[in-house]
Protein backbone atom coordinates (compact mmCIF):
# COMPACT_ATOMS: atom_id res chain seq x y z
CA UNK A 1 0.00 0.00 0.00
CA UNK A 2 1.19 3.20 -0.90
CA UNK A 3 0.36 6.65 1.15
CA UNK A 4 -1.36 8.82 -1.43
CA UNK A 5 -0.48 12.48 -0.44
CA UNK A 6 -3.53 14.90 -0.81
CA UNK A 7 -2.91 18.24 -3.02
CA UNK A 8 -1.79 21.45 -1.64
CA UNK A 9 -5.64 22.92 -2.06
CA UNK A 10 -7.27 19.78 -0.91
CA UNK A 11 -5.47 20.27 2.28
CA UNK A 12 -6.60 23.59 2.47
CA UNK A 13 -10.06 22.99 2.00
CA UNK A 14 -10.04 20.21 4.87
CA UNK A 15 -8.19 22.62 7.05
CA UNK A 16 -10.73 25.54 6.34
CA UNK A 17 -13.29 22.91 7.19
CA UNK A 18 -12.54 21.70 10.39
CA UNK A 19 -11.70 24.98 11.59
CA UNK A 20 -15.37 26.31 10.69
CA UNK A 21 -16.30 23.44 12.20
CA UNK A 22 -14.83 24.47 15.32
CA UNK A 23 -16.38 27.85 15.21
CA UNK A 24 -19.40 25.87 14.85
CA UNK A 25 -19.29 24.02 17.79
CA UNK A 26 -18.04 26.64 20.05
CA UNK A 27 -21.20 28.84 19.32
CA UNK A 28 -23.41 26.08 19.57
CA UNK A 29 -21.72 25.84 22.93
CA UNK A 30 -22.11 29.16 23.71
CA UNK A 31 -25.64 29.71 22.53
CA UNK A 32 -26.97 26.30 24.79
CA UNK A 33 -25.11 27.70 27.87
CA UNK A 34 -27.31 31.37 27.49
CA UNK A 35 -30.52 29.25 26.64
CA UNK A 36 -30.13 26.95 30.05
CA UNK A 37 -29.46 30.36 32.09
CA UNK A 38 -32.05 31.96 30.72
CA UNK A 39 -34.24 28.81 30.95
CA UNK A 40 -32.73 28.67 34.67
CA UNK A 41 -33.96 32.47 35.06
CA UNK A 42 -37.17 31.77 33.70
CA UNK A 43 -38.33 28.84 36.01
CA UNK A 44 -37.13 30.94 39.24
CA UNK A 45 -39.68 33.87 38.28
CA UNK A 46 -42.42 31.63 37.54
CA UNK A 47 -41.44 30.51 40.93
CA UNK A 48 -41.37 34.22 42.37
CA UNK A 49 -44.42 34.87 40.43
CA UNK A 50 -46.86 31.53 42.17
CA UNK A 51 -45.13 33.18 45.74
CA UNK A 52 -46.36 36.51 44.56
CA UNK A 53 -49.97 35.08 43.68
CA UNK A 54 -50.34 33.47 46.70
CA UNK A 55 -49.25 36.69 48.97
CA UNK A 56 -52.04 38.35 47.17
CA UNK A 57 -54.45 36.64 47.25
CA UNK A 58 -54.34 35.88 51.35
CA UNK A 59 -53.72 39.62 51.23
CA UNK A 60 -57.19 40.40 49.36
CA UNK A 61 -58.96 37.29 51.71
CA UNK A 62 -57.64 39.34 54.78
CA UNK A 63 -58.92 42.84 53.37
CA UNK A 64 -61.95 41.14 52.28
CA UNK A 65 -63.29 39.65 55.32
CA UNK A 66 -62.36 42.84 57.67
CA UNK A 67 -64.45 46.26 57.96
CA UNK A 68 -61.51 48.72 58.81
CA UNK A 69 -60.79 49.48 55.59
CA UNK A 70 -62.32 51.68 52.93
CA UNK A 71 -63.70 50.81 50.04
CA UNK A 72 -61.01 52.27 47.66
CA UNK A 73 -58.52 49.66 49.73
CA UNK A 74 -60.75 46.54 48.97
CA UNK A 75 -61.31 47.48 45.55
CA UNK A 76 -57.69 48.02 44.59
CA UNK A 77 -56.96 44.59 46.17
CA UNK A 78 -59.88 42.91 43.86
CA UNK A 79 -58.12 44.30 40.95
CA UNK A 80 -54.32 43.43 42.10
CA UNK A 81 -55.34 39.91 42.79
CA UNK A 82 -57.62 39.73 39.38
CA UNK A 83 -54.76 40.76 37.24
CA UNK A 84 -52.25 38.92 39.26
CA UNK A 85 -54.95 35.81 38.05
CA UNK A 86 -54.09 37.00 34.99
CA UNK A 87 -50.41 36.96 34.84
CA UNK A 88 -50.60 33.46 36.95
CA UNK A 89 -53.01 32.10 33.97
CA UNK A 90 -50.97 33.75 31.28
CA UNK A 91 -47.75 32.82 31.98
CA UNK A 92 -47.34 30.18 34.10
Amino acid sequence: MTDTVKPADTQMAEGYYLDAMNQLNEKFKEIEYIKNKIMNQNESLKKELISLYGLIRVLDNMITDSYEFPSEIVCLSEIIRGHASTVYDDII
